[in-house]
């Protein structure tokens, strides 16, 4: 619970929902493009099991090497609960070290801000995620519609 924070806001910083999630482990789960210069072509680990730790962990070691993406499902207690939540545009904000428990340099970058629009109606809702710097995570891998 000291490593993250995932908060679904309005565009004005008022909470909605809050995850349940909690922290995130990283780790090179799919090739995503192995002909870009200085691509893994056989990295050191891949998928969860050796990135995650358990209780008695004193430290962990998360790797994304180049050509390799991080791909996972949501699972219910990740998810935020948008039952009553009405369509719009929200924020996702994701804090790190949110008790501030956890010692670094700054804190300064703790926080990251994401655009969603829900949309849809019950039982059928949609979610769309406004490009972020260039990248349009509602392309196809290979960039075309």
């Amino acid at each position: 619970m000291d490593f993250a924070k995932y908060e679904l806001i309005k565009p004005d910083g008022t909470l909605v929902t809050t995850s349940g999630k909690q922290s995130w482990c990283l780790a090179p789960t799919d090739p995503v493009d192995l002909s870009v210069r200085g691509a893994a072509w056989r990295p050191e680990a891949t998928g969860l099991d050796s990135t995650c730790g358990d209780r008695s962990a004193l430290w962990m070691r998360e790797v994304l090497p180049v050509g390799w993406g991080d791909t996972y499902n949501q699972s219910q207690t990740q998810a935020f609960d948008l039952t009553k939540v009405p369509n719009g545009t929200y924020r996702i904000r994701i804090t790190a070290n949110p008790n501030g428990t956890l010692r670094e340099v700054t804190r300064s970058n703790n926080i990251s801000l994401r655009t969603v629009v829900l949309g849809g109606k019950p039982g059928a809702r949609t979610v769309k995620v406004p490009p972020y710097e260039g990248v349009d995570t509602e392309l196809p891998l290979g960039g075309e519609r």
